[in-house]
């Protein structure tokens, strides 16, 4: 559905960029392009706003006066995002590249496509459970991403470390129906979190450092999928 692709963290992106090459690469521009973008594959960048995992196959050279509005400007192109990794205005000219001062560099334009992760703060993910020490437990999403939860924000949702099993346990109240009457006996008697369950969670906060990117979570749960 259309809610649900919103909602993804996968997303399809048309990227925007420029590159200076040195004249042993003119004979095959695209192609050196297409390696210097492979570098940046399963790194964070800031400027497309996720971890990039794929490239299209093939760049399309942009005219050499092609601008962009703003250093890292978003623009909506066919329900897909457009990644601006420029400056400038929009127009066009001839495709090429172009020599600045007495530098040997040839600098170049270019577009391309790819999907990124791109995670947000309140976005909810699933993540497998690596790690369950007193302090916080250690998922890894989409084998992507580390994310922790701390054990403040475990505490807030009831459950409490278990030092024997090395679980995270929440225990059912005895009470009934919830306040409002609501989803009585759906979770059991308890619920715990053991490594490789599978918990959803919303992410707090996003950590990026030289490409690397890791995630705080909260409100976590033990999920069914």
């Amino acid at each position: 559905s259309e809610n649900s692709i919103k909602n993804s963290p996968f997303q399809i992106k048309t990227i925007f960029g420029t590159v200076a090459l040195l004249p042993t690469s003119l004979s095959n521009v695209p192609s050196c392009i297409q390696s210097l973008l492979h570098s940046l594959l399963l790194m964070y960048n800031a400027n497309m706003g996720g971890v990039l995992l794929s490239l299209e196959s093939g760049v399309t050279l942009l005219p050499i006066d092609y601008e962009i509005q703003g250093s890292g400007a978003i623009v909506t192109e066919d329900e897909e995002s457009t990644i601006a990794l420029g400056s400038g205005g929009l127009k066009k000219s001839y495709v090429g590249g172009r020599i600045t001062d007495d530098l040997p560099y040839v600098h170049f334009k270019f577009r391309t496509k790819g999907l990124l992760f791109c995670p947000t703060v309140g976005m909810k993910l699933k993540g497998q459970v690596i790690e369950s020490t007193p302090s916080f437990l250690t998922l890894t999403t989409h084998h992507i991403l580390s994310t922790k939860i701390s054990s403040e924000k475990l505490h807030k949702q009831g459950f409490f470390y278990n030092s024997v099993s090395m679980e995270w346990t929440r225990e059912r109240d005895d009470g009934g129906a919830d306040e409002g009457g609501e989803k009585d006996g759906v979770l059991g008697p308890s619920t715990s979190i053991y490594l490789d369950d599978t918990v959803e969670f919303v992410v707090e906060r996003i950590h990026e450092c030289a490409g690397e990117v890791s995630l705080d979570g909260s409100h976590p749960s033990v999920s069914t999928m």
